[in-house]
């Protein structure tokens, strides 16, 4: 059977795991890089209505939502294009059916990965590191159990903030840390993260001399996950 060109755009929240197979027959390699684009939104502190103006409703205020059956079943690509910093960048889920309980309206989940960096979001880019799965050849992975890349953290006591790249004239600072987690600790829990990756996808082939599985991705995540292939 042959291999045939696909695309691959994953659309997440917060944190998540991945894992994907090599194409068969390359060269092992130790790690792969994808770059993710983060929207950091201005997050309403204690998810109470009605919103402290600025805030993005759709951002700690809604709980308990099932994001099943919600957006398109096809990637639109009108969105805003950075062809500059992030290619495929206008390739966007669309909301079709906005629960009222979890989302305030499709224009403003438009917002979620589209860049406005006026004052809806503020956009980084931020690589993601795949290594190799012990215990199962072929295998990539991504795996953090506390994905907080836009969290405020000082480089030094009474240094500067860090944060991972800033998009070319965007903003170099993010709206910062919002809420405590569970054990008590500051994080920035208003972002979106976005990623596209290209990929020749191998059927599986039984028997001769060149037997292969098929490839297989897995996805799992806290919150919202989203991906079109």
């Amino acid at each position: 059977m042959g291999s045939r060109k696909n695309y691959l755009g994953i659309l997440i929240g917060l944190t998540f795991l991945l894992g994907i197979e090599k194409s068969w027959g390359q060269a092992a390699l130790d790690s792969l890089v994808i770059t993710s684009k983060l929207r950091d939104f201005n997050e309403d502190p204690d998810g109470k209505l009605p919103l402290t103006p600025g805030r993005h409703p759709d951002f700690n205020t809604f709980g308990n939502c099932d994001g099943k059956g919600v957006v398109s079943s096809t990637i639109d690509t009108m969105g805003k294009y950075d062809a500059l910093n992030f290619p495929n960048d206008n390739r966007n889920p669309k909301l079709i059916n906005p629960k009222p309980s979890c989302y305030t309206s499709a224009a403003r989940f438009d917002e979620w990965y589209n860049d406005d960096v006026t004052t809806v979001n503020r956009p980084f880019l931020h690589d993601m590191v795949f290594h190799k799965k012990a215990g199962a050849p072929g295998i990539y992975e991504y795996k953090n159990n506390s994905f907080f890349p836009l969290d405020t953290i000082n480089a030094a006591p009474g240094g500067p903030a860090k944060y991972p790249s800033p998009i070319i004239g965007g903003p170099t600072t993010t709206f910062g840390n919002n809420a405590l987690d569970n054990l008590g600790i500051s994080h920035n829990f208003g972002f979106t993260t976005e990623f596209h990756a290209t990929f020749t996808y191998l059927a599986e082939v039984k028997g001769g001399p060149n037997p292969r599985p098929a490839q297989t991705f897995n996805f799992s995540g806290d919150d919202d996950v989203w991906v079109y292939i």
